[in-house]
């Protein structure tokens, strides 16, 4: 099955709300240690883990109900103690993804402390990068696509509608 098929079949927001994962299949390669921000009901860590056969950690701010052969952690992303507690218990990843709060700020705080995390040939994806179009999310104003320009580390957008950064986003980084 496809990435897309995966993410369908788990109910992921990645295939059915977004349209992204065509997008990543193409671009990730093969992870076999994944970190993702944000558990929501579990769907695309389910997805990683039965698409990949990968080892998945789900971190999140909220207690999240178990899911089998997923670790599942109640910790913060833009926390430095959170990156020094999986530092001291993990390698690096071949891809971590936020999809967590889709706060500006706090995108470029979990990037900031978890980029050291990805192994060199992994990639780093931050998701609804289109909410640094509006207030809610960027409250501070945050010129977010100048940060990136900003850290000169290849990278891609993509846009669910093309040309239309105020629909869904994503964006990802490779090490």
């Amino acid at each position: 099955m496809t990435l897309h098929e995966w993410g369908i079949f788990h109910g992921s927001d990645k295939a059915h709300a977004h349209n992204y994962l065509n997008f990543y299949e193409a671009k990730i390669g093969m992870p076999h240690s994944i970190l993702e921000f944000g558990v929501l009901n579990g769907a695309s860590l389910k997805m990683w883990r039965d698409k990949y056969n990968a080892f998945v950690i789900g971190l999140d701010i909220e207690k999240k109900q178990p899911i089998n052969g997923i670790t599942i952690l109640q910790m913060d992303a833009t926390d430095e103690k959170t990156a020094t507690y999986l530092s001291n218990l993990y390698n690096n990843f071949d891809l971590i993804i936020d999809d967590a709060s889709h706060m500006v700020a706090d995108q470029i705080k979990s990037f900031e402390l978890f980029w050291p995390f990805v192994n060199k040939g992994g990639c780093y994806i931050i998701e609804d990068c289109h909410t640094m179009h509006y207030d809610q999310y960027n409250p501070h104003k945050i010129d977010f696509k100048a940060w990136v320009e900003s850290l000169g580390i290849e990278h891609e957008y993509f846009w669910r509608v093309p040309g239309d950064e105020s629909d869904s986003g994503t964006l990802i980084f490779w090490k």
